[in-house]
């Protein structure tokens, strides 16, 4: 594999592992008001963890549903930024069937747009410490970063 496509793979397990973490944040105020369970364990693990482990104020709940939303919009433009990536780059194969500079700028873009995914995941995250308590912190930080070695792991 040559070092282009080891980049690329590394970027995208790298956004994949970042909207594992918007997931992992995300997933107790998506599924607040809903009396079914969170969907994967993943949620239900972020569930737990938001509501047991950090021991949430009602104040801090509020605050981070309207930290979450915000997050969820610019989230939401940036996936569908990289989709049209990925169509122009499916087009470019399809139209070359050849590694042409058409396919190599789509890629770039591509790698482009993963990268501020997994940028805005990150930000979010980091947005929050202003509502957590320094221990509610630090314990979020440090869930989180086990998650990314347990899913570097596998």
């Amino acid at each position: 594999m040559n070092l282009t496509w080891k980049n690329g793979l590394l970027l995208f397990l790298g956004v994949v592992i970042a909207s594992a973490i918007g997931h992992f944040i995300a997933t107790p105020f998506i599924n607040k008001r809903s009396s079914q369970a969170p969907p994967s364990q993943l949620h239900a693990h972020a569930h737990e963890v938001l509501q047991r482990d950090l021991k949430l104020s009602a104040e801090q709940v509020q605050t981070l549903e309207e930290i979450e939303i915000r997050f969820l919009k610019r989230e939401s433009k940036l996936k569908a930024a990289n989709a049209a990536a990925v169509a122009r780059l499916a087009d470019a194969l399809e139209r070359d069937r050849a590694y042409s500079a058409d396919v190599d700028a789509t890629i770039a873009e591509i790698h482009e747009t993963q990268g501020e995914i997994q940028k805005a995941t990150i930000e979010h995250l980091l947005e929050m410490k202003s509502v957590l308590t320094t221990e509610q912190h630090d314990k979020l930080l440090s869930l989180v970063a086990k998650a990314l070695r347990h899913r570097t792991e596998d």
